[in-house]
């Protein structure tokens, strides 16, 4: 659906709403035959069910682009060589339904509910949340979310908060920034909240030749 906005700024917002469902088979095998070191040397049966919901929301600008023949907007009347488009909202809400649980009184068929938003209102900033919601206990199992704040399209500060029920919580900073054509500096620091401890501190630099390039960090 095209929303009719007649902004200084923006004038239409298209809504896309998009439902999926899918379905992944693996069947049980035997794999006696090839070797085994851990777990990974094995594929697990699978019979899951997922069914999602997507929502975007692109806005139509007056701007310097150039016509964009992709353009969302699709109806000839609505492009102009002056416009410009952004995605600044993606919305996903999933959940999934285990097929080999269902007749174990001891594990649950139904995974978390799982959501995810983007909001990008500017071409330079990002902001992202996830989460999962517990059936059983009512309560949000994971939560992540960051904001991402770019300088350029390689330069960027991102500041994200981490969290899981009963494990842990903890606070991240993370920035790339270029000194030279050449050099990079880098680095990240993550801190559990819960224990007041720090996870990783980490300062780094990058030299980046045609061909090759070394880093160093403490």
């Amino acid at each position: 659906h095209i929303f009719q906005m007649n902004g200084t700024s923006v004038n239409k917002i298209k809504h896309t709403l998009t439902p999926r469902l899918e379905y992944s088979y693996i069947p049980d095998m035997d794999q006696a035959e090839y070797p085994y070191f851990d777990e990974t040397d094995r594929i697990d049966p699978e019979s899951l069910m997922t069914f999602s919901l997507t929502n975007l929301l692109i806005s139509k600008s007056q701007g310097a682009n150039e016509l964009n023949s992709d353009s969302p907007f699709k109806n000839a009347d609505e492009l102009s060589p002056l416009d410009s488009y952004n995605q600044f909202l993606w919305f996903k809400v999933e959940q999934s339904y285990d097929f080999l649980l269902e007749n174990d009184a001891d594990e649950k068929p139904f995974y978390p509910l799982y959501a995810e938003l983007n909001i990008t209102p500017v071409n330079l900033l990002l902001l992202h949340a996830e989460t999962e919601w517990d059936h059983d206990s009512g309560n949000f199992s994971t939560f992540n979310a960051y904001c991402k704040i770019k300088i350029t399209r390689k330069d960027y500060v991102m500041i994200e908060h981490r969290y899981t029920r009963d494990e842990s919580q903890s606070i991240n900073i993370d920035f790339d920034s270029a000194i030279t054509d050449t050099i990079r500096l880098f680095g990240n620091y993550e801190r559990n909240i819960e224990d007041s401890e720090d996870i990783e501190k980490k300062l780094g630099c990058l030299y980046s030749a045609q061909c090759w390039g070394i880093s160093l960090f403490i």
